[in-house]
């Protein structure tokens, strides 16, 4: 298993997210039915009890990483203190993860924006991390929630941001 050492302690020591992300955050949300379907698949999928993992290898900004495609790591904190993007330059993609969405796995909203403020640690650092993908050029944007995009990055990155000010 691979990890960005900023997210390695929460590896090793499994618990609630902190920061914008506490449980007490989500309870506002609950009424949505969206968030409800998400947390039964996490619960179905053992998300819910994640075990404790001490052998992890650890990466860190700009490797490039020895697995298939050399995906190179872009640091993206904000929904974990250690989450990055993967830019596969050989194949124009670039995996963004939890760093945005185009599904809101909260409100069921679609198009690019961040994830939902209850699921980012620091809402405000991963809008900051924004500015680190940006200027990637790729044929196709991959998340963690939602369709691909293939607008270009700089868009989503611009429909996220005007989503925030709202």
């Amino acid at each position: 298993m691979l990890i960005h050492s900023a997210d390695e302690p929460k590896l090793r020591n499994p618990g609630p997210k902190s920061g914008d992300a506490s449980p007490l955050h989500i309870v506002p949300e609950l009424w949505r039915p969206s968030l409800w379907r998400m947390i039964w698949s996490m619960t179905l999928a053992g998300g819910m009890r994640p075990p404790k993992i001490s052998d992890a290898e650890r990466f860190g900004a700009g490797e490039v990483l020895d697995v298939p495609g050399h995906p190179r790591v872009i640091p993206t904190p904000g929904h974990t203190p250690g989450h990055c993007a993967f830019h596969f330059e050989q194949h124009s993609a670039l995996f963004v993860g939890d760093a945005m969405c185009t599904m809101n796995p909260v409100t069921g909203g679609t198009g690019p924006q961040l994830m939902p403020h209850v699921m980012n640690e620091s809402n405000e650092r991963a809008l900051r991390s924004l500015s680190e993908i940006e200027p990637i050029e790729a044929e196709v944007m991959l998340f963690g929630h939602g369709e691909p995009w293939r607008e270009g990055v700089r868009r989503a990155v611009e429909q996220a941001r005007a989503l925030e000010r709202r």
